[in-house]
């Protein structure tokens, strides 16, 4: 059974405006990383929101683990399978300190007090936010905001995590952590990851890359095929990190690729 699957899907906002996404098909295996990048506009955000039920198609189907996200009795399971992690963490706060947000929803889901405090000890280690914990949430820097956001939808143990832009308010301290973390889950819990970017090099740590344009997916690739075909991305006029820009160059060298890799990627979690 597939993580999520897409059939057909076409979305417009009402039925006078275009669509905004056409003829979506594709599908993410459990345990897949999947980055979706384009241009603004594309679609990229339209489409995570209609992983957990925020939105529904218009036209085709949205299927979360085998559940159509259209079928009202199924949408409470999705929800709690799918954590959103947005680009404006303002949106997910809802307590008066960071320690009540996060277990906000664990409290809502039925966790065990011993098993909540666990789990809030052991996110906010991992996000960088321990010291944080009786602060109120509006003091909080735009980064600070962003961590406890991403902590709140770990401690629910979700089995998909939907990340829009989550990594745009911090610093790059702050995104190496928060990607490191979003990688340990991943690989070794296993965690399906779908995370809008505009960030190569974040994009480029997933499984696969879904280039969309126009509401479409236009290209499908493997990161380490897109490492291979970076024309694809000058072709789009994508302007290509540092590091992509020296991967060409020493692609022009003889070298053995794997070492070329290697010495690329040490750069693409700064």
């Amino acid at each position: 059974m597939e993580a999520v699957e897409l059939i057909d899907v076409h979305f417009q906002y009402t039925e006078d405006d275009p669509f905004v996404l056409q003829a979506l098909d594709a599908s993410i295996h459990p345990g897949e990383w999947i980055a979706v990048i384009g241009p603004n506009g594309s679609g990229k955000s339209t489409l995570s929101r209609l992983f957990n039920g925020l939105l529904f198609p218009t036209l085709g189907e949205v299927s979360i683990n085998g559940r159509n996200t259209q079928v009202e009795e199924k949408l409470t399971t999705i929800r709690r399978e799918v954590g959103m992690v947005f680009q404006n963490p303002d949106h997910q706060f809802v307590a008066p300190t960071v320690r009540d947000d996060i277990a906000f929803g664990m409290e809502n889901a039925g966790v065990e007090r011993e098993e909540m405090k666990d789990r809030i000890a052991q996110v906010s280690r991992l996000t960088g936010i321990d010291h944080l914990l009786e602060t109120e949430p509006h003091r909080l820097s735009g980064g600070q905001k962003q961590r406890v956001a991403i902590a709140g939808v770990l401690a629910l143990q979700p089995r998909i995590m939907v990340l829009d832009e989550a990594t745009s308010m911090l610093d790059p301290a702050g995104r190496k952590e928060v990607m490191t973390t979003m990688s340990d889950l991943h690989q070794k819990e296993g965690i399906t990851i779908i995370s809008v970017t505009h960030r190569l090099h974040e994009a480029l740590m997933a499984d696969r890359i879904w280039y969309m344009e126009e509401g479409r997916i236009v290209f499908d690739l493997k990161a380490k095929e897109l490492l291979e075909q970076l024309e694809r991305l000058e072709n789009k006029n994508i302007p290509l990190p540092y590091a992509l820009k020296l991967l060409q160059e020493l692609k022009r060298l003889p070298l053995e690729m794997s070492f070329v890799e290697n010495v690329i990627k040490g750069g693409f979690h700064v």
